[in-house]
């Protein structure tokens, strides 16, 4: 993800945070396991993300 918003970063923005560091963060995004991925606040994907799937859902997500 990152690498994405560093390649786009008009249309991307991407933050990693340490749950255990941020813990008000992580029970406002209801983080129990990490990796997580939040886009937009809406898709969730806990574990690993290949890019192909994130590619895919930033392109469902914008039509």
């Amino acid at each position: 993800m990152h690498e994405m918003a560093l390649a786009n970063p008009r249309h991307i923005v991407a933050d990693m945070v340490d749950a255990h560091g941020f813990p008000r963060l992580a029970d406002r995004f209801s983080v129990h396991s990490v990796p997580l991925t939040v886009i937009n606040g809406l898709e969730r994907i806990t574990g690993v993300v290949s890019e192909a799937r994130l590619l895919g859902l930033l392109r469902g997500l914008s039509n």
